[in-house]
């Protein structure tokens, strides 16, 4: 006899409800089926709460496309950060500065200020940083080891690179020029006429050392230009060791040279000073290193080497007073000596404002004055100074309105649209069940129509539809004023509200009088700079934070509402998602009870299929004994 096991079989329910699913071979009933009819109430429940969240998550969806379309016209339009900000003076001042004068040249004045129209720069001396110029000890000639004159025919062939002010050249001695050479001189002639057919004649010179015995290379020198810069870039091994020259020669400073190598003395422990503070160096301190040390000391100073004039250049970083640069066998041997470096001189400017002259010190060359960059381009002298005039940026106020303008009727566009839009009651959200049974192009097309009109008869849009409609306009007297400088409402009743921008009356109106632009939009203030009224964007970030404040307590109504992701944690605190969370509770709530109910009919229909398996073997048996 079959066992009560083996009639049963699992199914998972789409509700995450597991349930047993009795095969039906006694009785011959589909038992799942007739269960799952059994419980229809409970799964309908369930299927009608998560088709509620959905509603909701939706609902979040679309209520947080317009809070961070608000969050983001605040930030752009009332900010302090902003460079758009409409509710700031200054973003109406005159900032189109224009300097005159036979100096006007020499000086770049940017910002905004009340004041540009009554000032005049009287004379400018720009600031010198500290510095000092020191040649390189060197001979500035490239000078090789003695040339083995007896194995010179063994170059033959054989290649060595030179490169002059950077134009890199590979030069080849053949087998008959070097047969007759018998001296160093005369291979000293060659090399000439190998660099001068190379480079070009004038511009190297070769020669060889007192002795006699080695190549020595100098260059062409010209007081007022860079140095020819002469340098080995590589050669045969035969050919640096019979011409004495190999590569990395230079006739400049070698900069990985050690300080025992340059100093000739292993022992000696190197040592530089500069201002009275000491530069640690080793013996092992490269030249490289040097310098390295005496831009990362405390003593105020950045140290160049300049490869092309063979010259040290020190320049102070700290503003400082004259210094004195000395260090023993460093400073002999680097640059022949101590050296004094020049103090450092601030810059200045004078300035007349309303005939007050006042002077203003920098280290920078730039000054600060009442909103306004001064920078010093070029000294000049008392006797033409350089005048200023002002006039409102027009074309950079009228963006700035313009922008806004468009963006605030987005923004009434979307919100009206929100609200009025009904949803389409045959398109409700889709049960699990239901998706089952769908594609993906079918689902896709079905939730597209099902998310229209989440926010239809919202009263929070229908508030802030009203708010909006009046913020900018907000009175008979306002009216007329905006209409004045081209700005007004839409006659259509379908536009809601938006408004609508004569541009040529716009620009004239900021051009003519931007005070009174700078009035409508940004209020008024009294002498002490308190406000005294508000204007137009005023009035538009009360209603922006009203809706979509994201700091604080309580946050904006639409926040408050929905959450939005630029407040990070009003997206799990707020209503829509208490009630989310609400709706889950429920839906746990009513698992359990169709668990319950699907256990108990599982258990009434594996006991009448035991009863009917047991009647069906009393059958059989009694059919064996009367048969």
């Amino acid at each position: 006899m079959a066992t009560i096991n083996s009639l049963t079989s699992g199914s998972s329910s789409s509700y995450g409800v597991t349930s047993k699913a009795i095969g039906g071979l006694a009785t011959g009933l589909d038992t799942d089926e007739i269960i799952k009819g059994m419980t229809i109430g409970t799964r309908s429940k369930i299927a009608k709460q998560l088709q509620s969240k959905q509603l909701f998550t939706w609902k979040s969806d679309a209520m947080r496309s317009i809070s961070t379309k608000l969050i983001n016209f605040s930030q752009k339009y009332t900010s302090y950060t902003s460079s758009t900000n409409l509710t700031s003076r200054s973003f109406y001042m005159k900032s189109d500065i224009t300097t005159g004068g036979t100096n006007a040249s020499k000086v770049t004045v940017s910002g905004s200020s009340e004041i540009t129209d009554g000032i005049s720069i009287l004379s400018g001396t720009k600031s010198v940083a500290g510095s000092v110029s020191a040649d390189a000890v060197s001979a500035k000639t490239l000078t090789g080891d003695d040339i083995d004159i007896l194995k010179i025919a063994d170059i033959a062939e054989k290649q060595i690179g030179f490169s002059y002010n950077g134009d890199a050249k590979a030069i080849t001695f053949t087998a008959d020029e070097l047969s007759g050479v018998n001296s160093e001189a005369q291979m000293a002639a060659l090399m000439q006429t190998k660099l001068d057919s190379a480079f070009g004649t004038g511009k190297i010179k070769v020669d060889t050392s007192a002795d006699g015995k080695k190549l020595q290379i100098t260059t062409s020198e010209k007081p007022s230009g860079p140095l020819g810069i002469l340098k080995v870039t590589g050669a045969d091994s035969d050919v640096s060791s019979i011409l004495g020259i190999s590569a990395g020669d230079s006739n400049r400073l070698n900069l990985g040279m050690k300080a025992s190598e340059l100093f000739g003395d292993p022992g000696a422990t190197p040592e530089l000073s500069i201002g009275g503070k000491t530069i640690a160096l080793t013996a092992d301190s490269t030249v490289a290193d040097i310098i390295s040390a005496v831009n990362r000391s405390d003593a105020g100073v950045k140290m160049t080497y300049v490869e092309s004039l063979d010259r040290f250049e020190f320049t102070s970083t700290d503003g400082g007073g004259q210094k004195i640069i000395t260090g023993n066998d460093v400073a002999t041997r680097l640059f022949g000596g101590d050296k004094t470096m020049s103090a450092s001189t601030e810059a200045s400017i004078t300035v007349n404002y309303k005939g007050t002259e006042m002077k203003l010190n920098s280290s920078t060359d730039s000054f600060s004055l009442d909103g306004l960059t001064i920078k010093l381009n070029e000294s000049f002298a008392a006797g033409n100074p350089v005048t200023l005039s002002s006039k409102t940026d027009t074309e950079k106020v009228f963006s700035g309105i313009k922008d806004m303008i468009k963006d605030y009727n987005d923004i009434v566009d979307m919100t009206n649209k929100e609200y009025s839009t009904k949803n389409n009651r045959n398109y409700p959200p889709l049960t699990d069940e239901q998706r089952e049974d769908m594609s993906e192009s079918e689902i896709k097309a079905w939730d597209e129509k099902a998310k229209v009109g989440m926010l239809f008869g919202d009263s929070d849009l229908s508030a802030l539809s009203n708010d909006l409609r009046s913020v900018i306009l907000a009175s008979g007297e306002s009216l007329i004023a905006f209409e004045a400088i081209g700005i007004t409402s839409s006659s259509s009743w379908k536009d809601n509200g938006k408004l609508i921008i004569d541009e040529d009356k716009l620009k004239a109106a900021i051009d003519k009088d931007p005070a009174n632009v700078q009035k409508l939009f940004a209020g008024e203030v009294d002498a002490a700079g308190k406000k005294i009224s508000d204007g137009a964007a005023d009035r538009i970030k009360k209603v922006m934070d009203t809706y979509a404040k994201t700091e604080g307590s309580p946050k904006g109504i639409l926040i408050e509402k929905a959450g939005n992701s630029l407040s990070p944690l009003s997206t799990t605190n707020n209503a829509y998602n208490t009630q989310v969370k609400d709706i889950d509770t429920f839906v746990a709530k009513l698992k359990e009870r169709l668990a319950t109910e699907q256990t108990r009919y599982q258990r009434q229909f594996t006991n009448l299929e035991t009863v009917i398996s047991n009647l069906n073997s009393q059958s059989g048996w009694l059919a064996q004994q009367f048969g």
